[in-house]
């Protein structure tokens, strides 16, 4: 959430082919989680304990790697800035404030409906609940998915790609609304998670694209503070509906969904007009 990471891969690339890394970021984090998730299901038969002790490693291994990292330093004599003025500093550019509303309604929706509301979604329909750990796994292959985005969007215009995915999301979001069948639970999840693993090295390159200070890290951090805020109002409104009924907890999503694809549409419209 500091933005130190997204400031860097894109400074390290001076911002071209920017959607390809990102690309290739998201999916990279998809697989160790992937690998994570089938090593865990072998592990747990023994020790609980080991599971955590060997989460210790890659964490040990990152440590050490991230001293070997390479700052782009782009603007070394430059002074820096608090956060009060790099908010200030985003007066000239309002409409991407609308994109980061926008994601963060889609980012909550689909998360509340893949990691929270899945499972009571999984029983529903029929599925036992000693599946849940390889349906967890099925999930994290459709996030792979990501790894193509910057290929998906040279063929399709941003706009088009984002809109495409967002039904795609709206769709499948509806669908879950009144389908049992355990087959098409499945399919329309992976759906939705696969859909929306796409959007994000999209979003990543599209918030990096409107920064033009040297306090980059800095600016991401407020578009994650923001994001947070809008993230955690959504939470609250899913949770009280989740209290009525399942299937109101996930009507409410797919109305957040729907509010975030109109909110991303007018941002690509103001955008164009700006340009």
């Amino acid at each position: 959430m500091s933005g130190c990471d997204s400031a860097l891969i894109y400074t390290s690339i001076d911002g071209e082919d920017s959607d390809k890394a990102f690309s290739y970021y998201s999916a990279s984090s998809t697989s160790g989680f992937l690998v994570a998730s089938f090593m865990n299901s072998f592990i747990v038969k023994y020790s609980l304990d080991l599971t955590a002790f060997l989460t210790i490693i890659p964490y040990g291994i990152a440590f050490i790697l991230s001293f070997f990292l390479v700052d782009t330093h782009q603007y070394r004599n430059e002074e820096k800035i608090g956060l009060i003025d790099s908010f200030k500093s985003l007066k000239h550019n309002k409409i991407i404030f609308i994109f980061i509303i926008s994601i963060a309604l889609i980012s909550e929706s689909t998360h509340a409906l893949c990691i929270f509301l899945n499972q009571p979604i999984y029983l529903r329909s029929g599925i036992d609940i000693r599946y849940f750990g390889i349906l967890t796994a099925i999930m994290q292959i459709s996030c792979l998915l990501a790894a193509k985005a910057y290929k998906l969007n040279r063929k399709v215009e941003t706009k088009n790609l984002y809109t495409i995915l967002i039904l795609m999301i709206i769709g499948a979001n509806i669908l879950l609304i009144y389908i049992r069948n355990w087959l098409l639970v499945i399919a329309m999840i992976f759906i939705i998670e696969g859909a929306f693993a796409i959007t994000q090295p999209l979003s990543n390159t599209i918030q990096n694209e409107s920064i033009d200070t040297f306090n980059r890290a800095t600016i991401l951090s407020v578009y994650a503070m923001i994001g947070n805020i809008i993230g955690g109002l959504s939470n609250l409104v899913i949770g009280r509906a989740s209290d009525v009924s399942l299937e109101k907890a996930i009507g409410v999503c797919g109305a957040l969904n729907i509010l975030g694809l109109v909110l991303i549409l007018l941002f690509f419209l103001k955008r164009k007009k700006a340009n």
